[in-house]
């Protein structure tokens, strides 16, 4: 059976700074909204150096993290790029079924050109990413791997309903998809989760909802809260 998955590896290998046009980068780096000072945050000294180490970390294609970059905007270079990588490569955030070249919604099959021409923001950017899949034979029995997949899911929004429900200050997980929030928090109120509570996150307040159990939601929201 043919299928298409995400190229994330270039086919020339590892992509270099140098194989991106200086204009570019110039471009890129004059579009920051956000201040520069959470981009240091992070390790990079500059936008550009911040989407090509996203783009290293997930073993994407440099240009089209770019691409999508420049379609969401710079405001969403923390979140709405974020997950939109992650959603896209690991399958979360929409349930369309990969076969042939196009994507089944429902009963109508549709190339990713025609979805880009109904989708906006993000849809478009996961558009965009659909439009990279390469084809590979499938080594699973495909039904068995949608029913894993679909469980994850299923595991995954449950952890983020529990988290919504237990503090309406973190109602908006429950409306998210994917594997990875982040928590309005700030750098000093993180240390505080991290030293007075022992839960650890980045520094942007990014966590990881696939790793959450029900164990953990309470204390969690508890130490939200608290430090709030």
């Amino acid at each position: 059976m043919t299928r298409h998955r995400l190229r994330l590896h270039s086919r020339q290998g590892k992509q270099h700074m140098t194989d991106i046009p200086l204009a570019t980068i110039l471009r890129i780096n004059a579009a920051r909204t956000i201040p520069l000072t959470r981009y240091e945050e992070e390790g990079n000294f500059d936008r550009f150096g911040y989407i090509k180490d996203l783009a290293e970390n997930h073993g994407a294609d440099l240009p089209a993290v770019i691409e999508i970059a420049d379609l969401l905007g710079p405001e969403e270079d923390f979140d709405g790029l974020v997950t939109t990588i992650e959603d896209a490569a690991e399958g979360f955030g929409f349930g369309a079924l990969i076969v042939g070249g196009g994507v089944n919604m429902g009963q109508e099959l549709m190339t990713p050109a025609q979805i880009a021409d109904i989708c906006d923001g993000r849809d478009k950017a996961i558009a965009l990413w659909l439009s990279l899949y390469d084809t590979y034979h499938a080594t699973r029995d495909e039904a068995a791997r949608l029913a894993e997949l679909d469980e994850v899911r299923t595991r995954i929004d449950a952890m983020r309903q529990g988290l919504a429900a237990l503090d309406p200050a973190l109602a908006f997980i429950g409306r998210q998809k994917g594997m990875f929030s982040t928590l309005p928090l700030a750098p000093d109120q993180v240390k505080a989760m991290r030293e007075d509570h022992a839960i650890y996150m980045a520094g942007s307040g990014r966590i990881n909802i696939a790793g959450l159990t029900p164990a953990k939601l309470a204390p969690l929201a508890a130490a939200f809260a608290a430090v709030r």
